[in-house]
């Protein structure tokens, strides 16, 4: 019987952004957040005893991001330049050289660093790079060249058809998607972090953060053995299966659906109010057998259907009214589908604006 999960999680939650809440409530609450992150990243210097696996028992905790330019391209290489800090790109060679501005970097970060505070959360009302979930951060006693060597080892990995394919762990939805797969040791999304050496992985997860403390084979009694075989193992051996395919599909299904109940609810009162997530799962299960597979196509297909359920016309009409050989794509058509509901039903219902 296994005593201890390979990974737990807590998850710190910035609070209410609800314009109606007192500002200094808001306020205390960021920055109770902030202070929470900051905690995990650079509380205490020394490593544990649970954790083993460094040239001494007890080792400096060092705290690191891996950190993605390709969502800010030709602006997060220049931050790094400038920041004082070490890193160094997961890339190399050729592959380094053409895509520098798109490549993942790994940083060592210091508490004292300005560079360092930009990508913290703060308050609302200061701009800072949080909510553009860059990466993730986490906390080992290896070095980053050790680590680089290690993460290194898992850019490119098989699936069950011996494809290589290119393996984006340092996702904070990727990362996410470990919590469905938390004591599978043989899952890569589960295997990247399990290094003995590596303590807590926080990554950004919409308003909040998800702080992943790493368990090592020694607090593990019955998987023990299992779990420090796996270690050894090279990345090489382990495959991307269909049950990983299925978790990362379900993660980033959930994550999209509860950003689509966030901007209902700040955006269409109306709909909000009448809906929960089991009714917009079921509407994007909707979406994607129509073809409204991408983001803002499902979005627009979801609050169409949400808008019409007081109106006695369907979404099917809609569509042949705005597109009658349906050949526009969906992302046109789900765009064209809402502007109409809206000039349409404006007067029965106000809140429903483009």
């Amino acid at each position: 019987m296994h005593t201890k999960k390979l990974f737990t999680f807590t998850e710190l939650a910035q609070g209410s952004d609800s314009e109606n809440e007192d500002n200094a409530k808001q306020f205390d609450s960021s920055h109770q957040f902030y202070d929470n992150v900051y905690q995990c990243l650079f509380e205490s210097a020394e490593r544990s005893n649970e954790i083993k696996g460094a040239a001494q028992p007890e080792s400096y905790l060092h705290t690191y991001a891996i950190l993605d330019a390709a969502k800010l391209p030709f602006v997060l290489s220049g931050l790094l330049a400038t920041s004082g800090l070490t890193y160094a790109s997961l890339f190399q060679g050729e592959t380094q050289e053409e895509l520098e501005e798109y490549a993942p970097y790994i940083v060592q970060l210091d508490q004292s660093n300005s560079f360092t505070n930009q990508l913290l959360p703060a308050p609302k009302q200061v701009n800072k790079l949080w909510d553009k979930g860059l990466g993730v951060f986490f906390r080992s006693s290896l070095s980053l060249k050790d680590l680089r060597q290690h993460f290194r080892k898992f850019i490119r990995i098989r699936n069950e058809q011996n494809e290589w394919l290119y393996f984006r762990f340092w996702e904070p939805n990727n990362v996410h998607a470990s919590v469905l797969l938390q004591n599978d040791i043989y899952s890569p999304l589960v295997s990247v972090w399990m290094n003995a050496s590596i303590d807590k992985v926080l990554f950004p997860q919409l308003s909040s953060g998800v702080v992943m403390k790493v368990h090592a084979p020694e607090t593990i009694n019955s998987m023990e053995q299992d779990v420090t075989n796996t270690l050894k193992l090279s990345p090489s051996t382990l495959r991307l299966r269909q049950v990983d395919l299925l978790a990362l599909q379900n993660t980033k299904r959930s994550i999209f659906i509860h950003k689509v109940a966030e901007s209902l609810a700040q955006n269409h009162a109306s709909l909000s109010a009448h809906t929960n997530i089991d009714e917009l799962t079921v509407l994007y299960m909707q979406a994607c057998e129509r073809s409204y597979t991408i983001e803002q196509a499902a979005y627009d297909y979801i609050r169409c259907q949400l808008a019409l359920k007081t109106h006695d016309t369907s979404f099917e009409q809609i569509e042949k009214h705005v597109d009658p050989e349906l050949a526009l794509s969906p992302v046109n058509r789900g765009k064209l589908s809402w502007a109409f509901i809206c000039d349409t039903y404006r007067t029965s219902n106000t809140a429903l604006e483009a």
